[in-house]
């Protein structure tokens, strides 16, 4: 019969396994995920496209936050612990919900803090220029904004290349002072990347959602992210679009609405 081992010599239990929930109107988010997988951290991801509802840009602050709140909820629901919001329209009203959302404006706002930068142009979306976010937490640095609409529509189509991307990222740019990096203000515009580099030789581009993703993983075990994937929108569009963009795989896509 084996001796009775004391609970003080036990092996200590293995912490569960951390449950994130993340939160985009499409596929932006997708760069937000594969910048986390890219950290070799153990925790289960379930992540929420709603382009079945109206782009999060067009609501009304009111229908945004009931929206975004709604979907969170339904996150937690199924085990989320948090919510990731790798939308930039929709951490705009992040701070007006009782919940516990992780903002990609936020991680944005730090990263530009820690590196220092004294003047940034932050390229997002109408709602996320107008509501002044990134101005107001930037204290004591030079914001230059610019609305960039049409590109996170064209990744989301899944169109990255030819004539027309190159010209809609240098309409973008065209006339853009001398800064000291563009912060790319919306989980989609990672995946043009490259055309912003050729035209912009030299200056550094900060991507929000690395820096949350990088946020996310301390603490964490090493191991691999698993990702349950959901939408309220159209599955086959959003599998061939995040993989053209992000290099993410859904194998398996479940259709919800909340």
């Amino acid at each position: 019969m084996n001796p009775r081992v004391p609970r003080s010599a036990r092996a200590p239990a293995k912490p569960a396994r951390p449950v994130l929930g993340m939160l985009d109107w499409g596929i932006g988010g997708c760069s937000v995920l594969a910048a986390l997988q890219a950290q070799g951290v153990d925790c289960e991801v379930l992540y929420a496209s709603d382009s079945g509802s109206l782009p999060y840009g067009t609501l009304t602050s009111q229908a945004l936050r009931a929206r975004v709140q709604r979907v969170a909820k339904a996150l937690m629901a199924q085990g989320a612990e948090q919510v990731v919001v790798a939308c930039n329209a929709a951490s705009t009203v992040c701070a007006e919900i009782p919940l516990p959302l992780l903002s990609v404006i936020d991680a944005g706002v730090q990263a530009v803090q820690h590196q220092g930068f004294g003047c940034v142009a932050v390229l997002g979306g109408q709602r996320t220029v107008d509501s002044q976010a990134y101005v107001q937490a930037l204290q004591g640095v030079e914001v230059i904004q610019r609305v960039a609409q049409p590109l996170s529509a064209l990744v989301e189509a899944g169109q990255l290349q030819g004539a027309l991307v190159r010209s809609a990222v240098a309409k973008v740019i065209e006339g853009l002072p001398q800064v000291d990096a563009v912060v790319l203000a919306c989980t989609h515009y990672p995946a043009l990347a490259a055309h912003f580099d050729a035209l912009l030789p030299g200056v550094p581009l900060v991507d929000p959602g690395v820096a949350l993703a990088q946020r996310l993983s301390e603490g964490m075990a090493p191991g691999t992210t698993r990702v349950r994937f959901c939408t309220s929108g159209d599955p086959a569009g959003m599998q061939a679009a995040a993989l053209a963009a992000f290099g993410v795989e859904i194998p398996s896509l479940e259709s919800l609405l909340w």
